[in-house]
């Protein structure tokens, strides 16, 4: 592993994509917009504050824009570290709060301060101190993570039957006519808002 801590004034940090996987924790007065592509090549982006923590999967697209000062710390892990863990969960990119990961072990507050102590001095003597206090933090988090209840399935709602058959026999009998998504909507007795979003 290898991890960077310092103060990040105002910037806009180019695109890139690392080898390595990545843990981005950020600390007040932080405001960060991170932008990241997923495989499929759709845009995304969140605001990162004070106390929040990303992690990056190897190989991500992003940039980040930094609004404001903050204080950082960014864990860089390779392939070879993580492979200790299970890989499910760290495709993508993970948004959480320290202060929730903190909640399921509370090693990780303490070994984010005591980094961020270490850092202050910025004396290469604390080197080797700031890398094993990151170890064990990434050991921590990737754990405290892994262990979560996977998140509960989103809700999935869609026309009921008797409203679908309706629906398609209403269309089966009109294919060679303009169809309005009100009148369809008529058919299954909603609104046509409703109607779209089912």
């Amino acid at each position: 592993i290898s991890v960077y801590c310092d103060r990040q004034r105002p910037y806009n940090w180019p695109e890139q994509a690392q080898a390595a996987a990545k843990v981005l924790i950020a600390f007040s007065p932080a405001c960060c917009r991170v932008t990241w592509w997923d495989q499929a090549g759709e845009e995304l982006s969140r605001t990162i504050g004070d106390g929040e923590m990303m992690l990056l999967a190897p190989g991500i697209r992003h940039s980040k824009r930094w609004l404001n000062e903050a204080g950082i710390i960014i864990i860089y892990l390779s392939d070879a570290w993580l492979s200790q863990f299970p890989r499910s969960k760290f495709e993508g990119v993970v948004v959480e709060s320290i202060r929730n990961c903190s909640l399921h072990d509370p090693l990780i507050w303490s070994l984010t301060n005591e980094i961020r102590q270490a850092c202050i001095p910025h004396q290469d003597d604390n080197r080797v101190q700031v890398l094993a206090l990151g170890n064990c933090l990434a050991a921590r988090l990737v754990r405290s993570l892994n262990r979560r209840e996977p998140a509960a399935q989103p809700i999935v709602r869609r026309l009921n039957p008797e409203a679908m058959r309706r629906v398609d026999e209403f269309i089966e009998a009109r294919l060679a006519e303009k169809v309005s998504v009100v009148a369809v909507a008529k058919q299954a007795r909603l609104s046509a808002s409703h109607f779209g979003t089912l």
